[in-house]
């Protein structure tokens, strides 16, 4: 009996009762999210600063053009694309002159591939291409009145045309994303020279260029999953900055009081069944303790009178004839003294096992003659139940270390099996030494046992309730204490069909490891579920 299973189910049942808190826990939690409103002022100011400062970028960019507007000259196209190259966004320039018999200039950029940008033309729509762009010169003034403008329209390239004294029209076509990449630089450059704004500049508050770039915040990896709490776009010619800012949201945690308090009760319930059932199993687990120390006392206060009895049987039986009627009584007298041992003996190392007491102690001795001396014991009862024995034996009995005293309890439950369930029938016992094992097998032939209840037999108190058993008394401690005797010894015992063709009867084989008696016996530990803890 484990000394720690009462504990088991104490352990299991607070393992619930904590899992059923944790889960009324869990079911009872609601978070509630609150949304706290910051300060729009600041970024209102913030917004208008970025403005105006979108707005001065995009007038100095513009006199940038006109001024380089006024220096292009016709017929200079290396020149032209040097000067181009100075400015953001500039990727092609076209001259187209007032008198139509000069022919017009186009000047691409050499890092822009051909037709990525359409041409602006003044001729006629005959000559209309995908890549041209034609013009109306009605618009434009005369060339006594200088004048620059823009053309935005829809689905065409950005253009900034300045016409001069020099009787030509510049074109300067403009793409806006590189004026857009130019302008998020010196905005980043610009706040760092802006501290009135740096308490602005966290998570909370995201500036994003035109192409999606975000310029702020300058962290890494903060994103925003749900939509802004305030927006605000910063518009110029060429693009669309936006502001955005996010509240400060606070999860709340709160919990549902009465599916807390059911859950807790719950979990003090399960805890306190727990508690009961330990108290419970603690209790019967010292009555049993107290019950098998109780038996245990009792077979060795009945071993001492016992022996006594048998002792004084033998000076008896020394001194009457060996035939007639009081030497049969001796020898039924003999035979009940010799059960009734046999019971206290395994009823002894039933409780040994129990309170984990039980242990081996190899000698020095002759395993078949340990056999013999058992069968002599039984050949008195053999006799008066009809029990024809043959014994066999390889005569090689030499010496060897092994524990008789389990050895000769092992054979005794054996043959006191055959004397209950076999009367009558053959009975063939065998010893022999294969290698370094002994083995012994006792096979009879009587009903013999179903496959079904090979294994059962073995168990603790079970007897097979039929025929077989009908009207034989025993505790069904034997064959399973000559099992466990057997592994302790490090062996087995096992039931195997009888070999007398017939179907009937019963096989035991017990096969022990021995080793010569100069060398000390290495016994095998018991399998896990029968090994016993060392005492203190």
């Amino acid at each position: 009996m484990a000394h720690g299973a009462p504990r088991l189910p104490l352990v299991l049942l607070l393992l619930a009762a904590v899992c059923i808190f944790a889960g009324g826990v869990v079911l009872s939690r609601r978070e509630q999210v609150t949304r706290e409103t910051r300060d729009r002022e600041p970024l209102r100011h913030f917004a208008l600063a970025l403005q105006k400062e979108l707005l001065r970028l995009e007038a100095l960019h513009q006199d940038h053009l006109e001024s380089l507007a006024k220096r292009l000259s016709m017929g200079n196209a290396g020149g032209t694309g040097q000067e181009c190259e100075n400015i953001a966004g500039v990727v092609e320039c076209t001259f187209l002159p007032k008198s139509r018999a000069r022919a017009e200039e186009h000047v691409r950029l050499q890092r822009i591939k051909p037709g990525a940008y359409a041409r602006p033309t003044y001729e006629s729509p005959s000559l209309v291409r995908a890549d041209l762009r034609l013009l109306d010169p009605v618009p434009f003034p005369g060339v006594d009145e200088p004048h620059h403008g823009w053309l935005e329209d829809p689905g065409w390239p950005l253009m900034y045309w300045n016409q001069s004294p020099k009787q030509h029209t510049v074109f300067l076509t403009i793409e806006p994303r590189e004026v857009q990449v130019a302008t998020s630089e010196w905005i980043k450059e610009w706040l760092k020279g802006q501290p009135a704004y740096a308490p602005l500049l966290s998570d909370h508050v995201q500036l994003a260029s035109p192409s999606g770039a975000v310029l702020l915040p300058t962290s890494i990896g903060i994103t925003h999953l749900e939509p802004p709490h305030w927006s605000q776009a910063l518009v110029t010619r060429y693009g669309s900055w936006h502001l955005a800012s996010w509240d400060r949201m606070r999860t709340q945690m709160t919990y549902h009081a009465p599916t807390l308090a059911m859950a807790s009760t719950l979990a003090v319930m399960v805890g306190l069944l727990g508690f009961l059932v330990y108290v419970q199993q603690s209790r019967a687990h010292r009555l049993a303790m107290q019950r098998v120390s109780f038996v245990n006392r009792v077979s060795h206060e009945l071993r001492t009178p016992l022996t006594n009895m048998l002792l004084n049987l033998d000076i008896i039986e020394d001194s009457l004839p060996h035939e007639g009627r009081a030497a049969s009584r001796l020898a039924l007298v003999r035979e009940e003294a010799g059960r009734l041992a046999r019971l206290i003996a395994n009823v002894l190392t039933f409780s040994k096992r129990e309170q984990g007491a039980l242990k081996l102690r190899p000698v020095e001795c002759r395993p078949a003659q340990v056999v013999d001396a058992v069968l002599e014991q039984f050949s008195a009862s053999f006799a008066r139940h009809g029990i024809a024995v043959t014994r066999n034996d390889t005569r090689d009995d030499t010496p060897c270390n092994l524990d008789p005293d389990a050895l000769s309890q092992i054979t005794a439950n054996l043959l006191s099996n055959v004397e209950k369930y076999a009367p009558g029938a053959p009975v063939h016992i065998s010893t022999t030494r294969e290698g370094l094992s002994f083995i012994l097998r006792v096979s009879d032939g009587g009903p013999g046992i179903a496959s079904a209840e090979v294994e059962r037999i073995f168990q603790p108190f079970v007897r097979l309730d039929d025929r077989v058993t009908a009207g034989v008394t025993g505790t069904g401690l034997g064959l399973s204490i000559a099992r466990e005797l057997a592994e302790r010894m490090g062996g087995t015992l096992e039931l195997q069909p009888a070999g007398n063709g017939t179907g009937k009867g019963a096989s035991f084989v017990l096969r022990v490891p021995i080793s010569d008696a100069s060398s000390q016996l290495h016994i095998e530990p018991p399998p896990s579920n029968l090994r016993e803890a060392t005492p203190s």
